[in-house]
C-alpha cells in the first residue's frame, strides 16, 4: 500500500510516521515540498503519487492567532481538504482527516456523539468545521477522526507548556471549568493505523466515514495538569532530569479568570459508542498520560565491571 502522509513533522504526524510503516510505502513531504495552500500543486501531487491512502495531519492549529488569521486557517484547514478528497475521490483513495472537539461550543448536549450537531465557539473551530464538511460532501472514501485535547512529548501542547513553567520554578494558574479527554499522538496514531489496515482488509466492523476518537473518560486542565505532576512525583530521577526541582503549587482559574483571544468550549466531551462498537476500547487519559510520561524515564545503562550503574540520557522529545 502506498501512503501519502502529511504534516509528518507535527506531533500527531510524526507518530504517524512510525504508526503507519508497517502497511506500506510512506510517503511524508516536507512542507516546503508539498504546501498545502497551493491546491493546485496539492492535487498534481497527489494524481502522480497515486497513493492508496492519504493520511492528513497537517492542520492551522494555533486556536487563538486562528482568530487574526482566519483566511490562512481556512486555507489549511478546509480548502486543502476539499483538494485533497476531490483528488483522492478520483482514484478512488481513501482520505484520512483528523477533525476536533472544538467544532462544538461546549454549552450543552455533551458528550457528543457523530450525529451532534456542531456549534464552534472561535474561528479555529469554524475552520475546523469547513474541512469536514468538505470532505463529508466530497463523494470520496473518507474516515474522519474527531480527536480531543491532543499532546505528545513534541512541539507544543499542554504537556511541554506546565513542565517548562515548573522547570522554571513557576506557580501554575490551569482552568478547572473546561472538561474534555487529553489523548496522546501515539495513541491516536496506532488506532488510526489499526483502522487503515482493517478498512483495507474489508473488515466490515472498521466502516468509513466519521468516528470519534479519544482516550476514555474526561477531567479539566487543572486535574490534568494534577495527574502530570502526580506521575512526575513518584519518580524523582526523571524529574531531576527535566530540571524541576520541586512540585509548583497548582491553583485552579475559571476561563473567566484566564482569558484568552479566542473562546474554549467548557464540555466537549466525546461519546465514543461507535468506536466501542467496531471492537476498540481506547486506553483512559489517565493510564494513557502515564504510559506517556514514563517514555521519559531515565533508561539504566549495563554496569561496567566493578563500577557503579550509570543513567542513560533522556529519549528525543524530552521537553
Amino acid at each position: 500500500m502506498r501512503i501519502l502522509l502529511t504534516g509528518a513533522s507535527g506531533q500527531l504526524g510524526w507518530e504517524l510516521r512510525r504508526a503507519l510503516l508497517p502497511l506500506g510505502e510512506v510517503h511524508a513531504p516536507s512542507h516546503a515540498a508539498l504546501d498545502l495552500r497551493d491546491t493546485v500543486g496539492l492535487r498534481a501531487h497527489i494524481a502522480a503519487l497515486r497513493p492508496d491512502t492519504v493520511v492528513n495531519a497537517a492542520a492551522f492549529t494555533t486556536v487563538d492567532r486562528a482568530e487574526s488569521n482566519a483566511e490562512e486557517a481556512m486555507a489549511v484547514n478546509a480548502t486543502a481538504v476539499g483538494a485533497m478528497a476531490a483528488a483522492c475521490r478520483e482514484l478512488d483513495a481513501l482520505l484520512v482527516h483528523y477533525s476536533t472537539d472544538y467544532v462544538f461550543d461546549g454549552a450543552t448536549g455533551a458528550p457528543y456523539d457523530e450525529q451532534a450537531e456542531p456549534a464552534p465557539a472561535n474561528v479555529y473551530g469554524h475552520t475546523k468545521l469547513a474541512g469536514d464538511r468538505a470532505l463529508l460532501d466530497s463523494g470520496c472514501r473518507h474516515l474522519l477522526l474527531r480527536i480531543s485535547w491532543l499532546y505528545s512529548l513534541r512541539r507544543r501542547n499542554f504537556v511541554r507548556a506546565v513542565i517548562a513553567q515548573a522547570r522554571a520554578g513557576n506557580a501554575l494558574r490551569v482552568v478547572g471549568d473546561q472538561r474534555s479527554a487529553p489523548t496522546p499522538a501515539w495513541l491516536i496514531a496506532d488506532i488510526t493505523a489499526h483502522l487503515v489496515d482493517r478498512i483495507r482488509r474489508g473488515d466490515r466492523r472498521a466502516s468509513t466515514g466519521l468516528l470519534n476518537l479519544s482516550c476514555s473518560g474526561d477531567c479539566t486542565w487543572h486535574e490534568f495538569a494534577l495527574a502530570i505532576f502526580s506521575h512526575l512525583g513518584r519518580h524523582p530521577a526523571l524529574m531531576r532530569n527535566l530540571g524541576i526541582a520541586s512540585i509548583p503549587r497548582i491553583e485552579p482559574v475559571t476561563s473567566g479568570e484566564y482569558p484568552t483571544v479566542a473562546p474554549r468550549p467548557l464540555d466537549t466531551r466525546l461519546a465514543l459508542g461507535r468506536l466501542l462498537a467496531a471492537g476498540l476500547h481506547p486506553a483512559s487519559w489517565r493510564d494513557a498520560l502515564d504510559l506517556t510520561l514514563d517514555a521519559l524515564l531515565p533508561a539504566e545503562t549495563p554496569a561496567p565491571a566493578g563500577g557503579k550503574r550509570t543513567q542513560a540520557a533522556p529519549p528525543a522529545g524530552t521537553p
